[in-house]
């Protein structure tokens, strides 16, 4: 991915695996990956470096999901100004409540400034703890407050199995299929679907 970024000819077609799940492919970050991050910084037009590649490789994919960093550096105004839309994922602690206020901040000026249409999908309660309910809920409630239905219905718990599926580097759905994670990743896909079709 950073030699895209950087501009060495590579595409995006080069650096895709497919996954042991039916459709899914990947592209895998790299060693050069965080160094691209200050590399990029004097560079005229740094914000649209990934766009074209993500525009030749649409033709390819339904669907592309770009993972960024938990940053507003140039990697993430990249995904930003390729994206066609932006889900905004907040854990329950009470500072991730700025970070989703910073994170919206630099969508509008992706929308004003690079005359980008990013639209806001959604913002997702991640990392959702039932015993500790009380901390929970009042991040929750904050949520509701401030931004409404951009809040997703469906939240994402904190579950053993969504970190052991990370270790093994397999879908939870192979581990828990019926468990908590999974049908709350399950249930997310549905809702996702739904907005982008309200959307357009």
């Amino acid at each position: 991915m950073s030699d895209i970024l950087l501009g060495h000819g590579r595409s995006i077609s080069e650096i895709v695996h497919p996954t042991q799940v039916t459709n899914l492919s990947v592209t895998a970050s790299d060693k050069g990956l965080a160094a691209t991050e200050g590399i990029l910084s004097g560079r005229i037009g740094k914000e649209f470096l990934l766009r074209g590649t993500i525009k030749q490789a649409r033709g390819d994919f339904d669907v592309i999901l770009l993972d960024c960093p938990p940053n507003l550096g140039n990697l993430t105004l990249n995904a930003m100004a390729a994206a066609d839309y932006c889900l905004v994922p907040c854990d329950m602690s009470p500072l991730s409540l700025a970070g989703v206020s910073d994170l919206l901040v630099v969508v509008e000026t992706v929308q004003d400034r690079l005359g980008h249409e990013l639209k806001v999908l959604g913002i997702l309660p991640t990392r959702v703890d039932r015993r500790n309910w009380r901390v929970t809920e009042h991040v929750l409630n904050e949520l509701a407050e401030l931004y409404g239905e951009l809040v997703f219905d469906n939240h994402i718990p904190i579950n053993s199995f969504l970190a052991r599926a990370q270790i093994k580097g397999v879908p939870v759905f192979d581990l828990d299929p019926s468990g908590n994670g999974a049908t709350a990743y399950k249930e997310l896909a549905g809702e996702v679907l739904q907005r982008i079709k309200a959307a357009n």
